[in-house]
């Protein structure tokens, strides 16, 4: 089973998503991926998928 999160990063804000990849019981790494604004970007979460962490970054001075 898979579920979607989408990112919606419409507001003009980056959003940093930190994720943990790897199937269970097999060594596991995390990864880190910016989603800039005005983008959107689908995960699909399942056992060999978890978002760990969801947070609106601060915007590029200028912008």
């Amino acid at each position: 089973m898979t579920t979607r999160v989408t990112i919606d990063a419409h507001a003009g804000w980056p959003v940093e998503v930190t994720l943990r990849e790897g199937e269970p019981d097999y060594p596991k790494s995390a990864k880190v991926v910016i989603v800039r604004p005005g983008g959107q970007q689908d995960f699909y979460i399942h056992s060999g998928l978890e978002i760990l962490g969801i947070r609106e970054m601060k915007r590029a001075e200028g912008g």
